[in-house]
């Protein structure tokens, strides 16, 4: 089940004179790499921490050369000004210069988005999926709110874990 509390998810039906449980929607499985996982991991670090080297080394091992167009299309927010950590809400401001952006730069977006492993672009639109449901729609509650980010956290723990034995 995708944890939100929506009826749709769910059908209970008469099957051979019991009760069945059907998962309507159970969410989607990705199958990454270590070698991507590790990368994108890396990417996410080196841009919540605003390490540029980091990032765009990561980056260009995901084969990736626009390396802050991708911190922003990651974020959805512009990569140079935001602070480390990404702690401050997104402006206004933010927002006109994002959809600026990406009506002006669409062939550059969509070039990075290409280069990307598939993989990724796939979890990349459930990421903004979600994130839009998130701030649009107010679809699922406040406590499944920061759910991208606890997966993205949970993949760079284990990268962190899987490192530190290596």
């Amino acid at each position: 089940m995708t944890g939100w509390h929506t009826p749709g998810n769910l059908l209970f039906r008469r099957h051979n004179g019991r009760a069945q449980l059907v998962l309507i929607d159970h969410g989607l499985y990705l199958s990454i790499s270590d070698a991507v996982r590790h990368n994108f991991c890396n990417v996410w670090r080196a841009a919540v921490l605003k390490e540029d080297e980091a990032l765009q080394k990561s980056s260009a091992a995901l084969g990736v050369v626009e390396w802050k167009l991708l911190a922003s299309l990651l974020f959805q927010r512009p990569y140079d000004t935001a602070g480390v950590g990404f702690g401050s809400a997104v402006t206004q401001a933010d927002l006109e210069y994002m959809q600026k952006a990406s009506r002006e730069r669409m062939d550059e977006v969509v070039a990075v988005l290409k280069r990307l492993p598939r993989v990724l672009t796939l979890l990349l639109r459930n990421v903004n999926l979600t994130r839009s449901l998130n701030q649009v729609k107010r679809a699922c509650p406040p406590s499944a709110a920061p759910r991208v980010f606890l997966f993205v956290n949970a993949l760079c723990r284990r990268h962190s874990a899987i490192q530190s034995t290596a």
